[in-house]
């Protein structure tokens, strides 16, 4: 049975300035020797001259430190093929609340040779990170979580999960209404990534209301951070939603590993808080998880190189603590400081993946090549476990010469279940040239109104130029999915996960033998209901 291991760290101000080499060679030691197989770092900085906006892009050299740090995994493990991934900005207000996250993984953790027992065969990036936002009015406190969706492979089973780092606001172990760590836990329940119950005052007592938003239906995982420590005597109180409906892995009350060790060199091997945790998604009424938390991990890389040190210098008693100073100094990041690792710990939770559960085991594999996993999973048939399409080329060349006959007639077909073709061609469209803000201004005035939009100049260019994108080979668009469905009058019924939720639409309905298929990111598997 394959298993999972997560590692999250909080890299106090990683990338500003950018990292010394020794230091990013250290980092890499410590995440290559924790046998990660996905990796979730916090609090890289967003750089100069970024937009203040929640999700705008970090800047180049921030995301450059990143690529330094994948290099030099890559270095120490290339057999696990480490690919890495940046967020966007996440808050909006003053410069020393603002951060971003950042995701490294193994392609192929099985294949590595610094990796646990039983790894995953794959892991593949499903979307871009995101940052989560509260629905309709966004007030989230502080610093947002960012997300990061992966497809977990083992064999001929894929188990979807969402990563969600986060980093708490300040001031740390407060919880008041409009500041501290514990109100910015607290509103994790209002997104519905994460779901669940808030602590709130009722007629001037706290109360906490079960449920504010629904529990995901995705194997979901909640890391970081929280700035809050779970020996706290109101961590019980604070942390009651994740504690409830949420795997407690690293720490929980009563059972805590402390990650961050005092700020004074004076204080030789002393630990202080237990900020940084992992939790994961518990089994609920309609949802079973895939993951099952096995054990857990601290990364004590103070004390470990104290230790070396202490050994080398000879002293018979109190060699580790001696050599304290020396690491303390050399390794410890202060803030902004131009030299050290960090000043929290690294923890590792692992799982096992199940081999049956509620929702992963709906979702089949299919074959991407070509970029054609749509068709695959459209047409295809199980060749040794997958679907396949035998026919995907002719498949893709059919379509082409359909949207020429368009072009040729200057119009979209209407009538009976071919009316959505026009809205569905014209939805494809503004997903290929969103590049363009002119063109893809252009085409939503068009989705907005009944315009034939062969009558509008620059369109039939434009038409031809989104044919022969198809007909050179590009993966093929969600909305295709309908476009294949309306002209070869079959029922396709599209299942796929929205903000932790699964949601289904089913296009050119009521045909038989209907075909179920499912979309994240790019990429279209078969789905068994």
């Amino acid at each position: 049975m394959a298993k999972l291991r997560v590692l999250s760290w909080n890299i106090r101000t990683f990338g500003s300035p950018a990292p010394n080499a020794e230091d990013l060679r250290r980092m890499a030691v410590i995440i290559v020797n924790s046998q990660a197989d996905l990796v979730c770092i916090q609090e890289v900085q967003i750089g100069n001259g970024v937009v203040g906006t929640v999700g705008a892009p970090i800047s180049q050299a921030s995301r450059d430190a990143v690529e330094d740090l994948l290099t030099a995994v890559s270095d120490l493990d290339p057999k696990g093929n480490w690919w890495s991934d940046c967020s966007g900005v996440d808050s909006g207000i003053s410069d020393h609340m603002r951060d971003a996250y950042a995701f490294l993984w193994k392609e192929t953790p099985s294949a590595s040779t610094l990796s646990h027992a039983e790894a995953p065969d794959g892991i593949e990036e499903l979307s871009e990170p995101v940052i989560l936002r509260q629905l309709n009015k966004d007030a989230f406190p502080g610093r947002r979580p960012g997300m990061f969706t992966v497809n977990v492979k083992t064999g001929d089973k894929v188990t979807p999960v969402n990563v969600i780092s986060y980093h708490a606001p300040t001031p740390c172990n407060k919880f008041s209404k409009g500041s501290g760590s514990g109100y910015g836990i607290n509103a994790l329940a209002t997104l519905p990534e994460i779901g669940g119950g808030v602590q709130c005052v009722d007629n001037r007592n706290w109360v906490y209301k079960e449920s504010i938003t629904p529990l995901p239906q995705i194997d979901t995982i909640v890391l970081g951070d929280f700035n809050f420590t779970m020996d706290d005597k109101w961590a019980a109180f604070t942390y009651k939603n994740l504690l409830e409906n949420y795997q407690a892995c690293v720490s929980s009350p009563g059972d805590v590993i402390l990650t961050t060790y005092a700020p004074s060199s004076t204080q030789a091997l002393r630990r202080i808080s237990a900020y940084d945790n992992i939790f994961a998604l518990r089994k609920h009424k309609t949802f079973t998880p895939a993951l099952t938390f096995t054990q857990r991990g601290c990364i004590d890389f103070i004390f470990e190189e104290s230790k070396i040190l202490g050994e080398a210098i000879g002293f018979l008693t109190s060699g580790t603590e001696a050599a304290w100073y020396v690491i303390h100094q050399d390794q410890y990041k202060k803030q902004y400081a131009a030299r050290g690792l960090s000043d929290h710990l690294p923890v590792w939770a692992e799982f096992t993946i199940g081999a049956v559960d509620a929702t992963a085991s709906h979702i089949l594999p299919t074959s991407g090549v070509d970029n054609n996993c749509l068709l695959h999973a459209i047409f295809g048939v199980v060749v040794n476990g997958m679907y396949v399409d035998a026919a995907a080329g002719d498949h893709r060349k059919w379509l082409v010469a359909q949207l020429k006959v368009f072009g040729v007639s200057q119009a979209f077909p209407t009538g009976g279940n071919l009316t959505p073709v026009r809205n569905a061609i014209l939805s494809s469209m503004v997903n290929e040239f969103d590049a363009d803000p002119n063109a893809t201004q252009g085409l939503q005035l068009l989705l907005a109104n009944a315009t034939n939009p062969f009558t509008v100049v620059g369109f039939a260019e434009l038409f031809a130029r989104y044919i022969a994108s198809i007909g050179h080979g590009r993966m093929l668009y969600v909305h295709e999915a309908e476009l294949f469905a309306c002209l070869q009058n079959i029922t396709v019924t599209l299942h796929y996960v929205n903000r932790g939720q699964y949601f289904t639409q089913t296009f050119n309905a009521g045909r038989p033998g209907p075909i179920d298929i499912y979309h994240q990111a790019l990429h279209f598997s078969r789905w068994a209901p």
